[in-house]
């Protein structure tokens, strides 16, 4: 019987790569460092409350993450929160991430109760306290009597570690040239960062192309025109 002088098939599969929001993970150094101090020495903050700010990408959810470990306390979005969870979250304090999209009268209830257990809580925010969309007075006065953790933009050392972090977690191993070339084009934020390097990877996966500067300005192209600046990532 004559065999097939055909190739078995190879057949790719692409890892679904998830955030890892470790401690060990976390981008230190200059602006970095600080706050992850803050964080970590409760009895720094005032009114046992802490809100983190700053812009997509900037490390919030990281740190909210790091805050949440070592702590062992729990972690929600702001739009689960429920009448139910209220006791659960106050009896070890917790973390509400994206706060703002967590009802109002929730949250004034919550820090509350989180006071009178004498507990702490984190808060993270796109908007500084004073700009939060809030329109109940009493949650306004108690989240300004709080601590604040603004982050900013990175610094140019540290936008090179955040971008080498990401394409090593997408198991993408690429030139100092590369990345240099990268650096020079893109978004001076993590947001644009984490966003490009998923484009980056998936486009590589779908192509089965090495990443060279040629394709990295390629990838660069369509990702401008997709207007993939911005994304989830906190």
């Amino acid at each position: 019987m004559p065999t097939s002088s055909k190739r078995p098939r190879q057949l790719a599969i692409h890892f679904v790569t998830t955030p890892n929001y470790s401690r060990e993970n976390y981008i230190c150094g200059d602006a970095r460092t600080m706050p992850l101090r803050l964080l970590l020495n409760r009895h720094l903050w005032m009114q046992n409350l802490l809100v983190i700010s700053g812009e997509r990408g900037s490390g919030k959810t990281h740190l909210a993450h790091i805050y949440k470990d070592h702590f062992s306390v729990p972690m929600i979005e702001g739009q689960n929160l429920n009448l139910n969870l209220l006791p659960i979250l106050a009896d070890k304090g917790c973390v509400i991430d994206r706060t703002e999209s967590a009802e109002e009268h929730l949250l004034f209830h919550l820090i509350n109760l989180v006071k009178a257990n004498d507990q702490h809580i984190v808060f993270t925010s796109r908007h500084l306290q004073s700009q939060l969309p809030i329109a109940l007075a009493d949650l306004r006065s108690r989240l300004m009597q709080g601590a604040t953790l603004k982050l900013s933009l990175p610094k140019e050392s540290v936008l090179f570690n955040v971008l080498l972090k990401h394409l090593m977690e997408r198991n993408l191993y690429v030139t100092s040239s590369v990345i240099s070339y990268i650096l020079l084009r893109i978004p001076r934020s993590y947001s644009s960062i984490a966003a490009f390097v998923e484009f980056l990877d998936r486009l590589s996966f779908e192509q089965k192309a090495e990443v060279t500067i040629p394709f990295v300005r390629q990838c660069l192209h369509q990702f401008q025109c997709l207007g993939d600046g911005e994304n989830t990532y906190e």
